[in-house]
């Protein structure tokens, strides 16, 4: 079935696969190519560059979740917990479509190689990536359930962080998509439990 992609698609996957297995310096070119059913050449044809690969292969995945949250996100859900559980769960989804694509993400969230590292922190915190935060989180979005002095935006860091710390111990092979909601819904639920006012106390402060 893979070899009925085209060849800078089946490049694109190998790419995902080996760089999602292996650090930037040790993911090698020949592995990639004969992984996609080309010759080393051609991968140099399309990308020109190791470089050019890597950095192909993060502006192709951002452009993916990108697209997946703006044509899947709701703007009738206002409540932070239930908007964080919405772009999750779409993330999630998305990532399990795409084989590797978790694997190459989580590796290069972590990766300090100097060839690429700035390209990869600008990739993080790209103007898309804030813009489409700041409208998952800050648009019409409810804080009022929210104990006095729990500062919302630092929540939303920590539950950032650790939805990352939770897709780096995953790999494409193994990855359970229901399981990792499961779990990532649980942590938002102990979340809620203790920065959150009770329904009660919540629907009598207005």
């Amino acid at each position: 079935m893979r070899e009925q992609l085209n060849p800078q698609t089946r490049m694109m996957d190998a790419g995902y696969r080996v760089f999602g297995t292996h650090r930037y310096r040790k993911a090698s070119i020949s592995e990639i190519a004969m992984l996609a059913s080309v010759s080393k050449a051609s991968v140099f044809h399309y990308f020109k560059t190791k470089k050019g690969l890597y950095l192909a292969l993060l502006e192709n995945a951002g452009l993916v979740l990108l697209d997946a949250i703006q044509q899947g996100f709701d703007d009738s859900v206002h409540g932070f917990f239930d908007r964080i559980r919405q772009s999750t769960a779409i993330k999630m989804r998305v990532l399990s479509v795409y084989p590797g694509m978790l694997d190459f993400l989580s590796k290069a969230y972590f990766e300090e190689d100097p060839e690429v590292r700035d390209e990869v922190a600008s990739f993080m915190n790209q103007d898309a990536f804030n813009a489409l935060r700041a409208h998952v989180m800050n648009d019409d979005i409810d804080t009022d359930a929210f104990k006095k002095g729990i500062d919302p935006a630092f929540v939303g860091k920590l539950l950032m962080w650790i939805s990352y710390g939770m897709a780096a111990t995953q790999n494409s092979e193994s990855f359970d998509v229901d399981a990792t909601l499961m779990a990532f819904n649980q942590t938002l639920e102990l979340f809620e439990k203790y920065f959150c006012r009770g329904k009660d106390e919540h629907n009598g402060s207005h």
